[in-house]
């Protein structure tokens, strides 16, 4: 049985960088053939929500990183919309089989009742594209800092 990734416990003390570390050497990177920097720095925001929120690297957690992403952040929807209807992202996507999970979507869907209740209980949402300056920072204390309970 494979360990249990340190950032899913809600009082690491692992830093946020720590975290995303983590989270990166347990994926499959594909990243790697990503020339676009817009869509560089919104992969990296969004493995910063996979850690602060308590997202594991299975399919499914993939989707709810994506509600807190939509619920938990101050990313709008059009800011998402755009990402996604980015060449680059579309051919990522397409190498990391995201097409093929979408049908998971409607099973989510009380999943995803549960995390806007959950991020309205928040104290303030996270910053998507600014989450750089907490790179430092604990985990513990942020999702402390943020209201956000795993």
């Amino acid at each position: 049985m494979a360990q249990r990734a340190q950032y899913l416990e809600p009082e690491t003390n692992q830093s946020l960088g720590e975290a995303i570390a983590e989270l990166r050497s347990l994926e499959d990177d594909v990243s790697e053939s990503i020339s676009d920097s817009d869509l560089t720095k919104a992969m990296s925001g969004h493995d910063a929500v996979h850690v602060l929120f308590g997202c594991d690297i299975t399919d499914r957690d993939e989707i709810v990183a994506h509600f807190w992403m939509l619920f938990g952040t101050d990313l709008t929807m059009q800011e998402m919309k755009d990402i996604n209807a980015g060449n680059e992202h579309k051919d990522y996507a397409r190498q990391v089989h995201q097409r093929h999970k979408i049908w998971r979507l409607p099973l989510l869907l009380p999943t995803a009742a549960s995390v806007f209740r959950r991020s309205r209980r928040m104290r303030k949402k996270w910053p998507f594209h600014d989450y750089q300056k907490f790179l430092d920072r604990g985990l513990s204390g942020l999702r402390n800092e943020f209201g956000i309970a795993l």
